[in-house]
This record gives structure tokens, C-alpha cells and sequence, in this order.
């Protein structure tokens, strides 16, 4: 919800939106006030959708109920928009004759080859069927990084030409965050803490620093589950950097900003696995961009693609050694590069990503 209703409500401001959704428009405006902190546009309109009839429960068979009754009652060029694969695969079946509606598809990953490194090879073949009928047949294909795009068009034949890269975007009030003069924490990570995300890496970076440079670093880390703050509590015990390593539950968005405020650096040190190699775009490295921290970073070709090296202090992935030697690095320098932080970062804000994908929609149909 955090990255696409962002994304729909600064688009709105250019089209008219429908959210088709289970959620009710009330809901939806308490997120953006509660969790975000700003206001839905008038524009964003919430179409709530019951998936329960009778005692009979079916996204797929009241979704597509709901979508045609929106479709049948527009005469004018409707654009079906989506994230999700089997989602976008029976629109494309149910509404391709239609003359006046079109297809864009956002894609995160190529699932079959998540599933392929996993050795779920019938999984694998099942998600390649349905990835190349999406490829081939929606009008416009958007991926969120270069690489992404760049592996799509190698691995599948006869996709859109209409092909496009769209990374993701992130809150310009991250532009207005302003450290405090005295901060509490050297480091700082932001985000949900899946294996491939390198918690572990950077905790034992973190003993290096403390035992082998007599650094004492401190560490903020942001976004665990129950389970997870007791693991990962437990490691940096074990590796006896517990009194250097805070670990907090999942916040509300609009409280990343202070947190922010508190700290050097913010850290990315995502392993070589999952959606890590290839296809990640963190919105974490936009908000770190654009509070003006310095950033050490999993050097990624999927993040390498994403940002100039001058703006960042690239690590080598799964290293605790590197990862240590590059925070030692970035601790040290006080170059912070603010200024052109604010330059890059400003053309990945969710407005700057509305615009330019209204610019795609304007160049294949004349919107």
C-alpha cells in the first residue's frame, strides 16, 4: 500500500484514478492521515469491492464483476493498470477486444527466476507461461530498474516494444528533514528485514568495527516483526555488540522522518539472493537521498544502475569486512554532498515518477 497509493495519488493530479479495492474510501483516508500524514486527492477515487456473496468468497469472480460494471459505464480510453500477474492476465482475457481500454503492467521481478534459483522448477514453468503471455500482450510494460528490464528482454521473445523503465519513487517531505545538530545514532536501516535484506551482514560489520577498530558505532534498525527483533537481539548478543545495536517494530511512514533525523548514515546492505541481484529498487535509498545522508549500499548491479557512485559508498555484498571498511570510510569523510543529494533525488519523487509516466501514456496514446 505504501509505494502504490503514493504513486496513484500524485497521478491523479494528471488522470482521473479508480481504486478498485477491499478497502472502504474511509480506510484508505485514515492510512494516508495516520500513516503517511497527508491527504488523499479529491482525484484518487476508492472503489470498494466486496469479494463475499452468498457465503461465497472469490476475488477473481467479484473483481472482475466490479471492473466490467466500471468499464461498460466509460465510452471514453480506459487504462487498466497493475502490479499483479494473474490480475493483469484475466483483464488482458476479459477486456481485449475492447477498443477503448488499454494494459500497463508494473513489474518488481521475473517471478520464474526467483522460483528457478529456489529449485521450484514446476512453479518456475508455470510463472514463465504467465509472465510471457503478460510480456507479449499488454500494451505498455514498465520495470522498475534497468537491469530488470534489461534481463526481461533477454530471457523472453516478442515482448511489448513498448517497454519502459520506471523506477519507484519516494516522499519529497524527505527533502525537508533536517538533522539534528547532535545525533544519537551512526546508522540507521529502514524496511522489513527478509534474510536477503543483510541484517545479519551488517551486525557482524558491526562487531568488526567494535573489536577490531574500537569503533563503538550506534545502530538503529527499523521495521522488525516480533520474531524478528528476538533473532536478530539474540545475534548481536551472541557477537557481543548488543549495547551498540537498537532494534524498534514496524512505524508508521510518517514517523521515518524524525528517525531519520537522528542518524549519519543510512545502510542497504542487501545480499546477492531474492529480488536482491537484479531487480530491487529501494525506496529507503530516495528517502536517504533526499534526507541528505551519506548512504553505504550493497554494491548491486540492480542499485548500481539506480544511482551515481559519487552519491553513495558502495560495499561489497554479503562482506561483513567490506561492509565495516566502507562504514569506517563514510564515518570519516565530511564531504556530505547535500546539495547534489537534493539534485538527483528530486527527480524521484512520486510527483516526478506521475509525470513521467504520464509522459509514457501521452506518447503511445495521445491522452
Amino acid at each position: 500500500m505504501l509505494s502504490i497509493l503514493q504513486f496513484l495519488n500524485s497521478l491523479s493530479n494528471k488522470f482521473e484514478v479508480i481504486l478498485i479495492c477491499l478497502d472502504t474510501e474511509n480506510e484508505i483516508d485514515d492510512y494516508f492521515n495516520d500513516v503517511l500524514g497527508e491527504k488523499k486527492s479529491k482525484n484518487l477515487r476508492i472503489y470498494t469491492q466486496t469479494n463475499t456473496f452468498f457465503g461465497i468468497k472469490s476475488n477473481k469472480i467479484f473483481f472482475f464483476y466490479n471492473l466490467k460494471k466500471i468499464i461498460k459505464s466509460y465510452k471514453e480510453d480506459i487504462l487498466i493498470y497493475s502490479r499483479d500477474l494473474k490480475q493483469m492476465r484475466l483483464a488482458l482475457k476479459s477486456f481485449r477486444d475492447f477498443e477503448n481500454v488499454h494494459f500497463v503492467f508494473e513489474t518488481h521481478q521475473i517471478l520464474s527466476e526467483n522460483y528457478m534459483r529456489n529449485h521450484e522448477f514446476k512453479n518456475s514453468r508455470k510463472s514463465r507461461a504467465l509472465e510471457m503471455y503478460i510480456y507479449q500482450n499488454t500494451n505498455i510494460l514498465v520495470s522498475i530498474t534497468e537491469t530488470l528490464k534489461k534481463d526481461i528482454e533477454d530471457k523472453f521473445l516478442n515482448i511489448t516494444k513498448n517497454h519502459y523503465v520506471l523506477p519507484l519513487g519516494f516522499n519529497k517531505k524527505f527533502m525537508e528533514v533536517k538533522p539534528y545538530k547532535k545525533v544519537k545514532y551512526d546508522l540507521i536501516y529502514t524496511g522489513n528485514f527478509s534474510s536477503w535484506k543483510g541484517l545479519d551482514i551488517l551486525i557482524h560489520a558491526i562487531r568488526i568495527l567494535k573489536f577490531d577498530y574500537q569503533i563503538n558505532t550506534q545502530v538503529l534498525l527499523v521495521g522488525a516483526s516480533k520474531q524478528d527483533k528476538v533473532n536478530y537481539e539474540n545475534l548481536a548478543r551472541l557477537l557481543e555488540v548488543d549495547d551498540c545495536v537498537q532494534i524498534i517494530r514496524r512505524v508508521k511512514h510518517k514517523e521515518i522522518y524524525n528517525l531519520l533525523k537522528n542518524a549519519k548514515i543510512g545502510v542497504i546492505p542487501n545480499k546477492y539472493e531474492g529480488d536482491g541481484m537484479l531487480y530491487t529498487n529501494p525506496l529507503k535509498l530516495y528517502e536517504y537521498l533526499g534526507a541528505g545522508l551519506k548512504i553505504v549500499v550493497s554494491k548491486l548491479p540492480s542499485i548500481q544502475s539506480a544511482v551515481p557512485s559519487k552519491l553513495v559508498f558502495f560495499a561489497t555484498p554479503e562482506d561483513p569486512q567490506d561492509f565495516a571498511n566502507t562504514i569506517k570510510k563514510a564515518l570519516e569523510c565530511s564531504d556530505d554532498g547535500l546539495i547534489e543529494k537534493h539534485n538527483f533525488s528530486k527527480n524521484f519523487t512520486w510527483e516526478s515518477r506521475a509525470r513521467r509516466f504520464s509522459e509514457i501514456i501521452n506518447e503511445n496514446f495521445n491522452y
